[in-house]
């Protein structure tokens, strides 16, 4: 197996240390995902259309760097993940509180490119990034250190992605507050270098490959922790949700349509919550959404992050991408 080399800008004690760790987990992390794409169209090619230039769904941003290197981050459409890290390849699962089928490695290979992450600290286990695990109620399991080694393997593989981190909730598991300023240290002993700054979001995605190479991680988080550093981390992202846990496709596309009418400033990225919920759990509405957001039609035009559950058993995706060429 190829070993990991240190990218041509990157030197430092703390790079070769994550890299090394790297080293040490790309047979644990190579192995769940190797072969296993779900979608059974994970690219397109010329000849299956005149208009649509060849992509793989791994390294779509790299492969189409020339039709969408104009536009800035906030004007990307971006298929993004609900609650990550509820997954049912995780320690822990079930159907009321699980939002996606696979692991992070595969939603990556799939396409997303926006991660919604909820992370809970547990006191007693440090407050090094393997102390807070993902949460919708209950843990799953995962780790943040985990899904962040992860999303390093990923981009060692595929450097053209740029990948956003949106930190929605940061809690702790009894009394005692977070610890920010231990896991902002983690962040950036591990992650640093990578960070795109907030500075960034004026510029098209051809001039941050010109004027930060290597760097390619937007992290947004809560005041406490974004307060810590307000050059590299971002403020948390602008979301719209429909604002009650229990709701159906119909409720949902009227409240879409009502946002869309007036949605927020793409000079930045938001979020727009895609997502419904009953009393047997997260929905399914990869149909619907491909629909509502044609790849031509005006929503995605407008759109930015567009999250949701269950994010690989559809080709939705691809609308998000295709839709990407067609903006200005």
């Amino acid at each position: 197996m190829k070993k990991i080399e240190t990218p041509n800008n990157t030197t430092s004690k703390s790079n070769q240390s994550i890299l090394t760790k790297l080293n040490l987990e790309v047979d644990k992390y190579k192995q769940p995902f190797q072969g296993k794409i779900m979608s059974t169209d994970t690219s397109i090619s010329t000849s299956e259309t005149t208009r649509t230039p060849s992509y793989k769904l791994n390294s779509w941003m790299g492969d189409l760097h020339s039709r969408i290197g104009h536009l800035r981050i906030g004007q990307l459409s971006l298929a993004g993940a609900h609650n990550s890290g509820m997954d049912k390849e995780a320690p822990y699962w079930n159907s009321y509180i699980t939002c996606q089928d696979r692991s992070f490695r595969h939603m990556l290979d799939n396409g997303i490119r926006s991660f919604d992450f909820r992370i809970r600290w547990y006191f007693g286990r440090g407050e090094d990034s393997d102390a807070f695990y993902f949460f919708h109620k209950q843990d799953s399991g995962r780790t943040f250190k985990e899904a962040m080694l992860a999303l390093n393997y990923f981009w060692l593989e595929n450097r053209g992605e740029l990948i956003i981190i949106d930190l929605q909730k940061i809690v702790s598991s009894s009394n005692r507050a977070v610890p920010y300023r231990s896991l902002y240290n983690a962040i950036m002993r591990d992650h640093g270098w990578k960070l795109l700054p907030r500075s960034a979001a004026s510029l098209s995605i051809d001039q941050i490959k010109k004027q930060y190479p290597g760097r390619h991680l937007i992290i947004a988080a809560p005041t406490e922790l974004a307060n810590l550093d307000t050059t590299y981390f971002w403020e948390r992202i602008t979301g719209r949700w429909i604002g009650k846990d229990l709701s159906n496709a119909t409720e949902l596309k009227a409240y879409i349509t009502e946002v869309m009418r007036n949605p927020p400033s793409n000079s930045m990225p938001w979020s727009m919550s895609a997502t419904t919920y009953n009393w047997l759990g997260p929905g399914h509405i990869g149909n619907e959404l491909s629909s509502w957001y044609s790849t031509h039609g005006e929503w995605q035009q407008k759109s930015s992050i567009i999250s949701f559950d269950f994010c690989t058993r559809t080709n939705f995706v691809h609308n998000c991408i295709q839709s990407n060429l067609t903006k200005k």
